[in-house]
């Protein structure tokens, strides 16, 4: 049998910061019994650096603490220890790189089956892998997407708000969009509204107003709502609502938002182009206005 080297999301080897200390990605353990890998009961956030620190950090760990009180799991480090054992992931990159850090707590170890008070004792990993400074290489010519034939989850059946490790929903939807050579998968509501990419939130922009779906039934990303900031600083007219796809294709514009991406605009949805197929007016100030707000951290 093969012996895979593990990779983070940038292909490069990953690090590790488990029970106070940074390890080597093949050296990490967790039990097999831990009940976020025998039934995905976990939370987890993603934060990147620029400048060598945590952009966008409170208000990620306020997410983490709304998706930890969702399933009623004890977090077993303060807030404060929390943002330290980040900032050691973040400074333990290689070289002039940026850092990305993921954040899981797990319910911990526990007997099988489902009830969570048997789990005493929560763990927390961090993840964190070398991100290239500079601009996503995609921001030029835009990404190709697919609506996916994949639904999301519903809010009274999984609370989108809660940042879980369940995720298998998404998986499945970004599988469909690998096999038709996409970049990413957009997901419609099972009444058939838009609602959010896999890993993304997704904007479109018609007649120079911003769109995006409400948020009810999509994860509250924290790009998403820097975003929204930057529209009313710059008087740039925005909309919620619930929408069907077909005002997705009519976009002039289009765009996805996440920790990772940035601001990152689609060219093609469905194989189709969407505008000229090129990143518009907006969707170019907006990649600026977002570069220039993560320059501040």
């Amino acid at each position: 049998m093969a012996d895979h080297k593990p990779t983070g999301p940038s292909g490069k080897e990953p690090w590790i910061w488990m029970g106070g200390a940074i390890c080597p990605a093949a050296e990490a353990r967790i039990s097999v019994t831990d009940h976020g890998f025998l039934y995905g009961d976990s939370i987890y956030e993603t934060l990147r650096s620029y400048g060598g620190r945590p952009f966008a950090l409170e208000e990620h760990l306020d997410r983490l603490l709304i998706s930890a009180s969702g399933i009623d799991l004890r977090i077993p480090m303060t807030r404060a220890d929390l943002s330290a054992a980040i900032q050691v992931v973040i400074d333990e990159r290689p070289g002039d790189s940026e850092a990305g850090v993921r954040l899981t707590v797990t319910r911990g170890v526990g007997p099988l089956g489902l009830d969570i008070t048997v789990c005493e004792n929560p763990e927390v990993i961090l993840f964190g892998w070398p991100i290239a400074p500079g601009r996503h290489p995609m921001v030029e010519s835009g990404v190709p997407v697919v609506v996916s034939s994949i639904r999301r989850n519903p809010s009274n059946a999984l609370n989108p708000h809660i940042k879980s490790g369940n995720f298998l929903n998404n998986i499945l939807a970004y599988r469909e969009a690998k096999r038709h050579g996409a970049y990413e998968a957009i997901l419609l509501t099972v009444d058939d509204h838009l609602a959010e990419a896999t890993t993304s939130n997704v904007f479109w922009v018609k007649d120079g107003v911003v769109f995006s779906a409400e948020d009810q039934g999509i994860l509250l990303g924290v790009t998403r709502r820097i975003l929204f900031e930057l529209l009313d600083e710059n008087g740039i007219e925005s909309r919620l609502g619930r929408y069907p796809v077909e005002d997705l294709y009519d976009a002039d514009e289009a765009f996805l938002t996440s920790t990772l991406k940035g601001v990152l605009p689609i060219g093609k949805i469905d194989d189709e182009r969407v505008g000229d197929g090129r990143p518009g007016p907006v969707t170019r100030r907006l990649v600026d206005l977002y570069e220039a707000r993560t320059a501040q951290t």
